[in-house]
């Protein structure tokens, strides 16, 4: 029992810490799809990793609870200048790697298999990657998919909408 109650801190720590992680990635902007394709998601994991292992926790949660004073996490965050890139390559539309996950993962979200589309219908893949990757709606289709949010909106702001419906409909026939 004991041996349990010296490993319960360290389990919090892997449980909690990515939570937050996720919270302030929200607070500043960020949508976990398009930091998670940065770098092939190896920057991901590396932020993920300091922050199970950041001593500044409670800082953290005093600052995204809105107690701490900071403006903003660079006074104690050690995932700061990871932000910070993440920020700039969303707000310059450099990081093209996000846009490439999206369709595919809506696709997914929607039943329809995207490898199967690629490889037999691939045109129309084609089609979909050139309008998904001129799209002005990438963050709000990144927060709508991290969310498991598939469908509602996405007439609204999805070029590829018209699309994908047919795909949908006609792989459930």
């Amino acid at each position: 029992m004991s041996r349990l109650s010296s490993r319960q801190p360290t389990l919090v720590r892997y449980l909690r810490c990515p939570e937050l992680m996720d919270r302030m990635m929200e607070r500043v902007g960020l949508a976990p799809v398009e930091v998670a394709c940065v770098d092939g998601s190896l920057a991901w994991l590396e932020a993920r990793t300091k922050c199970i292992f950041c001593r500044h926790v409670g800082e953290c949660c005093s600052w995204l609870e809105g107690y701490n004073t900071c403006t903003t996490p660079a006074d104690f965050c050690p995932n700061t200048a990871f932000f910070e890139s993440c920020t700039e390559h969303s707000s310059t539309g450099a990081d093209v790697s996000a846009d490439a996950e999206l369709m595919p993962w809506r696709l997914q979200q929607l039943g329809v298999d995207p490898a199967y589309i690629k490889s037999c219908r691939t045109s129309t893949y084609q089609d979909l990657e050139r309008v998904c990757a001129s799209c002005k709606s990438r963050r709000l289709c990144a927060r709508d998919l991290a969310g498991g949010n598939v469908e509602p909106g996405m007439q609204d702001y999805c070029p590829n909408a018209p699309a994908i419906d047919a795909l949908a409909v006609n792989w459930i026939q």
